[in-house]
């Protein structure tokens, strides 16, 4: 993770964007879905843990990677 994430006070988690698996253009040097690369992340504050994750783009052979900062609508 290399971008802000952030934090829901009502419901505590942190979330994050992620990046794109490496090598970036070049899949078969990594199969599979490459987990928790272009996703979100809920993280639990107070014990670091995964809380879920959603995966935009499974496998990503093309850099879309979704490092922007979350943001929840009001």
């Amino acid at each position: 993770m290399w971008i802000t994430g952030s934090y829901d006070p009502a419901l505590k988690p942190g979330y994050w964007g992620t990046g794109n698996p490496s090598p970036d253009y070049d899949g078969d040097s990594r199969p599979g879905d490459n987990l928790y690369t272009d996703s979100v992340v809920a993280l639990d504050p107070d014990t670091g843990k995964l809380k879920w994750y959603y995966q935009f783009t499974p496998h990503d052979e093309f850099d879309w990677d979704s490092t922007q900062v979350p943001v929840r609508p009001t």
